[in-house]
């Protein structure tokens, strides 16, 4: 990611936090706390994987995470239990990203509770969003059901996936990810 991308990203993100009245860190690289590669110690190992042309690399500074789809479909794989919201009866997760070639790309989510069973609301249709090459936070989960059985379910999955994709941070419009401090 260029500089001035990276600089534009950074604005957009603390403006939006601040703009949301969040004090602290409360809706800031959210990404990075599940997806660094630190994590595990907090979370057990695999709560944050990539597959095909996705890699987790540097984000806007050296000491943060951020995905990168590269030309060929990837896919970024959250467990739902490390997303603290998705335990709350509704919940909405936004994803700021931009794409990387100037045609514009499409973000794509689905969700799966795994083997929640009746404990949990089925399977969601998936959700697409289109991306031009300027940062944007693009709504991936907009007020869905929750279930609070998913902290027991390592197989409850967020999959994003699409190519030529810089995917910087997630946040949790509404919801205080303060516990994970």
């Amino acid at each position: 990611m260029g500089d001035a991308r990276r600089a534009t990203a950074l604005i957009l993100g603390m403006s939006a936090a601040v703009l949301s009245g969040c004090g602290s860190q409360d809706q800031v690289f959210l990404l990075d706390e599940i997806c660094n590669p630190e994590t595990p110690a907090m979370y057990g190992t695999g709560v944050c994987t990539v597959s095909g042309d996705a890699e987790l690399t540097t984000g806007l500074s050296s000491d943060t995470t951020a995905v990168h789809f590269g030309p060929k479909s990837g896919e970024l794989r959250i467990q739902l239990y490390a997303i603290g919201a998705a335990s709350r009866p509704r919940w909405s997760l936004d994803a700021l990203a931009a794409a990387s070639r100037s045609e514009g790309s499409t973000l794509y989510r689905s969700i799966s509770w795994g083997s929640c069973g009746t404990d949990c609301p089925s399977d969601p249709e998936d959700v697409q969003a289109p991306l031009s090459q300027d940062f944007q936070w693009a709504a991936m989960v907009d007020d869905l059901q929750g279930s609070s059985y998913v902290h027991s379910q390592v197989d409850a999955l967020l999959t994003l996936r699409g190519a030529d994709i810089d995917l910087i941070d997630i946040r949790l419009p509404g919801y205080d990810n303060a516990y994970l401090y």
